[in-house]
């Protein structure tokens, strides 16, 4: 006899890094929101780069080849149209109410950073009213770097080195993290999966997770070797205090089971 999916109460669905632009493939969004409505978690946890932003890429100059015929608009549209399609499979679930937490990422950022370069011609015209998420009363939109902490861990699209005079990117091994975080962790950004662990004094658990590449398409910049890295979304069953077991959901087993 086939068990009767409950509905889960302590547990996490975390989808890294998407970084939606015009002409990449985007069935793995709808097939990781028909997999969460199946799960049903009770927190929905999205790593920010949902919104690629080609167009307003600080590492590429107006006029260069790689700029040349891309549209500011038709990159938010792109993506906000695969926010409707993910968000309208969730919420229309009967019966199912996840918090959905949307974490701004750089890429996103890059928008701010392009008003606060010309305020005068780009202030009202751009901004995160643009993006669905934010507009969205039912999600929780966390600005780029602010710290979200629930259930124990304290999720942003990426840390600042707290030990650092500079406050720059916290790199490093999960146990290298875990010494200056002092606390449960879950990040995007770095195109990897790193996970690790460590018992504390008082026997309970801190548990660090990076995972920032959950999209079909090979990035150009990353040249005809860095594409090996995994790719997917990770789900926390049992979460409590910080700790939880993880369960690796790949991008291909989503696309097999789920599109």
């Amino acid at each position: 006899m086939a068990r009767q999916r409950r509905k889960h109460k302590n547990e996490h669905v975390w989808v890294p890094d998407t970084q939606l632009r015009p002409g990449v493939p985007t069935e793995h969004i709808q097939a990781c929101a028909n997999y969460i409505v199946d799960r049903k978690p009770a927190v929905v946890v999205v790593a920010g780069d949902w919104y690629d932003l080609p167009s307003l890429s600080s590492y590429e100059k107006p006029g260069s080849k790689f700029f040349e015929g891309k549209n500011f608009m038709a990159d938010v549209e792109f993506a906000n149209h695969q926010w409707q399609e993910f968000h309208r499979t969730i919420r229309n679930k009967r019966g199912y109410a996840p918090r959905i937490i949307f974490l701004e990422g750089n890429h996103e950022y890059r928008m701010q950073r392009a008003i606060n370069d010309d305020p005068v011609q780009l202030e009202g015209i751009m901004g995160r009213h643009l993006f669905l998420p934010y507009e969205s009363t039912d999600v929780e939109y966390v600005p780029f770097l602010e710290l979200k902490t629930v259930d124990g861990i304290i999720y942003s699209h990426y840390f600042a080195n707290p030990q650092s005079l500079t406050r720059g990117v916290l790199g490093g091994g999960i146990d290298n993290r875990l010494n200056k975080l002092k606390t449960s962790f879950t990040q995007g950004h770095q195109q990897t999966l790193l996970t690790g662990s460590q018992f504390l004094p008082d026997g309970s658990r801190i548990r660090g997770l990076v995972a920032g590449a959950f999209y079909q398409h090979d990035e150009e910049y990353a040249g005809p070797q860095g594409h090996n890295y995994w790719r997917g979304i990770c789900y926390k069953h049992e979460v409590r205090d910080g700790d939880y077991d993880l369960m690796e959901v790949s991008l291909n087993y989503l696309l097999r089971e789920y599109q």
